[in-house]
């Protein structure tokens, strides 16, 4: 089953959303790694890795 959900309008969710579609280069810069962000992308509507597939699921380093 699919997690999918909508744009977020506040908080983390509106945030990781803006950065890993937006600007993940700049997140990159700050984590301090190279990243390719999986989860959650605007393309996918938003699907969103369940938890206990765990952070492996959302990035590809």
């Amino acid at each position: 089953m699919r997690n999918t959900q909508e744009i977020g309008k506040k908080g983390s969710l509106k945030w990781i959303q803006e950065y890993i579609n937006n600007k993940p280069e700049e997140l990159n810069r700050l984590i301090g790694d190279k990243i390719k962000w999986l989860s959650p992308l605007k393309a996918a509507k938003w699907f969103k890795k369940a938890a206990d597939q765990g952070l492996e699921a959302a990035i590809e380093a």
